[in-house]
């Protein structure tokens, strides 16, 4: 019988790990998003700081989950090659993130621009790594 980690590219899992780290401090900042962002969930940059550390902590180890379980996915399913790492990522975001988070952001009366914004980063996390697990598989 296999054992659910055999043959699992650690380094790209950790790739992915990072580069959806980097993608968030990116997508969150002022370059991106940050000001919208933070209107729409009504905080202020000053009420935001300070504390970080647990939410950058669950955002690396669930971000850790995601690549594993695409990891093993792409293996269960021969993928190998970019454009269609990156489209079924893509796929998978838009058809099982977005939706949920759009369904728990409609009954929490979340606005649609802040649903678009946190949806959109995980769809693009997951596109990136479609990408990073193809491309090294």
């Amino acid at each position: 019988m296999e054992n659910l980690f055999d043959h699992i590219n650690w380094l790209a899992v950790l790739a992915c790990t990072v580069s959806s780290m980097v993608l968030g401090a990116l997508w969150y900042s002022p370059v991106l998003f940050a000001k919208a962002w933070m209107a729409e969930i009504g905080k202020k940059r000053e009420e935001l700081m300070g504390g970080a550390g647990k939410g950058y902590a669950i955002a690396a180890f669930c971000s850790f989950i995601v690549a594993l379980v695409l990891e093993k996915l792409f293996i269960k399913l021969g993928v190998h090659t970019i454009p269609v790492g990156a489209k079924i990522s893509a796929v998978l975001g838009l058809g099982f993130v977005l939706t949920a988070i759009l369904v728990g952001d409609t009954f929490s009366k979340r606005s649609f621009k802040l649903t678009m914004i946190t949806g959109f980063y995980h769809v693009v996390q997951m596109t990136i790594m479609g990408i990073i697990l193809s491309a090294w598989n």
